[in-house]
């Protein structure tokens, strides 16, 4: 039944917590960082080396002409090659972020949507309680839904209403007024079925059959609920 939220299922709401978003969003960016300054380091490391490289290759090759053209070549070329090194550690920094980011975005999506996904059951759970306790207090819930079903069969000329055994007395003494409304309707035979719950009723006839038992009614509510809750993620 929709209307009974176990232990298991209680307990597994329970455990839920918004701090758990959070607290996968700080190791992320904390991972995220982490890696930043290690990418970093390491570019300035290998920047060092390849200024000192190329310095010893520029010495290497004979490049005496002048100390101060000497040098100055030697600082350009180390200088090129340090923000070339630099620049692609920057770009994979850049990637790694983006997905760290992409990951945290990933992982609050389904986190946010196993939240919706509790809420929504335990509302509609609580609202079969609701209902169950209102047919339970009388007869008018389930003339309400007799007078509905009725009204879309307006146009057939027998038609059998089932509804539950303790309120098929009051289903018969009020089915004069409740076919009157309607006019096409000649003779409706009420009948009591031990399947179909308090409040609810189901109608039969040549076109078909029409549920409209308060469990497939709240379990309309929920689909159309979930349909619209998954076209708008």
């Amino acid at each position: 039944m929709a209307g009974v939220i176990r232990r298991e299922q209680r307990a597994a709401t329970a455990t839920f917590s918004f701090a758990d978003i959070q607290r996968q969003g700080d190791a992320i960016v904390a991972r995220a960082r982490a890696e930043a300054q290690r990418m970093l380091h390491t570019a300035e490391q290998e920047a060092q080396r390849a200024a000192e490289r190329i310095r010893r290759e520029a010495l290497e090759r004979g490049m005496e002409q002048g100390r101060q053209a000497g040098m100055k070549q030697v600082r350009e070329e180390a200088s090129q090659a340090a923000m070339q090194e630099a620049r692609a550690r920057l770009d994979r920094l850049a990637q790694a972020l983006e997905r760290a980011l992409h990951e945290f975005d990933q992982g609050k999506r389904r986190l946010l949507a196993q939240a919706e996904s509790g809420l929504i059951e335990l509302a509609l759970a609580i609202a079969a309680r609701v209902c169950k306790l209102k047919a339970g207090s009388g007869c008018d819930v389930a003339i309400g839904n007799a007078r509905h079903v009725l009204e879309m069969a307006a146009h057939e000329h027998d038609v059998e209403l089932r509804v539950h055994p303790d309120e098929l007395e009051a289903l018969q003494s009020a089915a004069a007024e409740l076919i009157h409304p309607a006019g096409g309707l000649q003779h409706v035979r009420v009948v009591a079925d031990a399947h179909v719950e308090r409040g609810g009723c189901v109608l039969r006839s040549r076109a078909g059959t029409v549920d409209a038992s308060l469990e497939t009614q709240l379990q309309r509510v929920a689909e159309a609920i979930v349909g619209e809750t998954t076209s708008a993620g």
